[in-house]
């Protein structure tokens, strides 16, 4: 006969318990094994023989018993004997009946938990195939070459120290499918461990304060509010990279790559040369190859022999923690500080009247109206131009100071531009180039209305590729805060829909009328912000429901 026992481990609340279906004829050994296979993770590096077991009858409602109880060696329940001995009838029902108690791991050594194997990641039959990466106009290293010493180097090195830690706890199981389950499996298994035994550094997704979106970077602790950028990491599908793992010396120096692995290898080198850094990983969680980008030679790149997941020489998470270290002592090489004018970014540049707009991007109540959108003729789009015109920007044209927030388009940023404080619409060619044609129709769109920038819209000051060509970027003056900080007044009401008016007489469309999009400055001047889902088209219905948009909207803030 099967019986439900509810288990719990020693120390947890009711609310972790668990359920175990067993037949009564088994010894109480099987229940262990039982116990175990449903714990998984709670007891990967206990054997199933270890754990100790004791009958009770605790209401799930009775905390306070579970917060005081005792037990005793010698009620423990005994393998050899059958379950059927302890509980001959039914169990009760919303009680606690098995109390689960695990040996005590014995203490790691810093050494030891860095010698740890993560477990390895399943792919399953619905893995993306799919290997298109997006190309980029970004720099090239002038010479790669093999980074023979650095596993080396991780062998040899012995973590010291007498502090000890518990045996990490690794999450088995876990499946990739598409990249950000890779990212997931560095997160769990590779930097919750180095963050919970490392403490000064932190491995952790990038902040949106720099444009160029990495997967991770690690970061020094200076204190407890300052953090200093240390190291750039990327991971990617295997698929993505295959056979890198299978490059000799010679394939490397003679850079034998195509394909996305070329994009893969080239966005590295761009993101750690943007940021100014030494040292960067590039991981598959099931192989990771660790870049150096020397301060001295900033253009030249030595990659290391790939490290297997479950190699033991060096271990993988030893081999982290080393470059963490050397990356600590010195992480900066400066950036190639490379513009060549002639090379353009690889994504064809549209002209205006055969921009595609998404469907997602029009609004539902405008979507199967757009049909004619960019139907202006070329005279009417040229006399509004303005003298702005694309550029090549390096990294010293641009200081970024503070992060805004993040749009469809990218972050947007409060920065220096000769000068000027502006505010920046910055794009990562490498992880958002569908956003491309989005910010170039802004920038159209800007054109368009030349008369009225700096009155009713902010004035373009800006826009081109950025590092190199692995960046795109718009830049308009700041013109005030969002509307939501503030209450106007029927003057402003009426001034912000005469604004929409005119822009809807150059046959504008805006597209995306809310909060965020409209602006008061000091003065309680309104400006209308935000082009990149706007559209062409001489549809007056929709002008009308747009105007009506937005007065309901000011209303709200009157």
């Amino acid at each position: 006969m099967t019986i439900t026992l509810i288990c719990l481990v020693k120390g947890n609340t009711a609310a972790r318990a668990f359920c175990v279906k067993i037949s009564r004829d088994e010894p109480i050994s099987e229940l262990k094994y039982a116990i175990k296979a449903k714990k998984q993770n709670g007891f990967a590096s206990v054997d199933a023989d270890k754990l100790k077991l004791w009958k009770v009858q605790i209401p799930d409602e009775r905390s306070d018993l579970l917060r005081n109880l005792t037990l005793n060696d010698g009620d423990e329940l005994l393998a050899t004997k059958k379950i059927s001995e302890y509980f001959p009838d039914l169990p009760a029902e919303e009680c606690i009946h098995v109390i689960v108690k695990s040996p005590k791991s014995p203490l790691l050594s810093l050494e030891e938990v860095l010698s740890c194997i993560p477990p390895p990641a399943r792919y399953s039959y619905d893995t993306r195939t799919s290997i298109s990466s997006n190309r980029v106009a970004g720099a090239w290293p002038s010479r790669i070459t093999r980074w023979e010493e650095f596993l080396t180097e991780v062998n040899q090195y012995n973590f010291g120290g007498h502090e000890k830690f518990e045996r990490p706890q690794f999450f088995k199981g876990l499946e990739v499918v598409v990249d950000s389950n890779v990212e997931t499996a560095m997160e769990v298994n590779i930097f919750g461990v180095l963050n919970e035994v490392m403490k000064k550094y932190k491995f952790a997704k990038h902040l949106n304060f720099h444009p160029f979106k990495l997967d991770f970077t690690c970061r020094l602790k200076i204190d407890n509010t300052l953090m200093k950028l240390i190291l750039a990491i990327e991971t990617k599908r295997k698929i993505v990279v295959e056979g890198f793992e299978s490059f000799s010396k010679e394939d490397l120096e003679s850079q034998s790559f195509s394909g996305p692995l070329h994009d893969v290898i080239e966005q590295v080198y761009n993101y750690m040369s943007a940021l100014q850094l030494q040292y960067g990983i590039l991981s598959t969680y099931d192989y990771h190859w660790f870049f150096y980008r020397p301060k001295n030679n900033n253009t030249a790149l030595h990659i290391s022999h790939p490290l297997k997941r479950d190699s033991t020489d060096p271990p993988v998470l030893k081999a982290y923690a080393y470059l963490a270290q050397l990356a600590e002592r010195d992480p900066t090489s400066p950036h190639h500080n490379l513009i060549n004018h002639n090379r353009r970014q690889n994504l064809p540049l549209q002209s205006f009247e055969n921009i595609q707009i998404p469907r997602s991007m029009g609004s539902s109540h405008y979507g199967s109206n757009v049909s004619s959108i960019f139907s202006g003729n070329q005279e009417t789009r040229q006399q509004d131009n303005d003298e702005t015109t694309e550029q090549n920007f390096d990294f010293s044209d641009i200081k970024f100071k503070n992060f805004l927030g993040y749009k469809q388009t990218g972050g947007n940023y409060r920065c220096e531009f000769y000068g000027q404080t502006i505010a920046l619409k910055a794009l990562d060619l490498y992880k958002n180039s569908r956003s491309f044609y989005q910010l170039q129709n802004e920038i159209e769109i800007y054109k368009r209305l030349s008369k009225i920038q700096g009155k009713y819209i902010p004035k373009l000051v800006c826009y081109g590729y950025y590092g190199g060509g692995m960046g795109y970027v718009m830049g308009t003056t700041i013109v005030g805060t969002m509307l939501s900080f503030h209450k106007i007044k029927q003057q402003q009401k009426s001034k912000a829909l005469e604004a929409l008016k005119i822009i809807h007489s150059h046959n504008i469309l805006h597209n995306d009328i809310r909060e965020e999009n409209i602006l008061v400055n000091e003065k309680g001047d309104i400006y209308i912000i935000d082009f990149g889902m706007s559209v062409v088209t001489d549809k007056k219905k929709l002008f009308r429901q747009e105007e009506f948009e937005l007065s309901r909207l000011l209303n709200r803030y009157m």
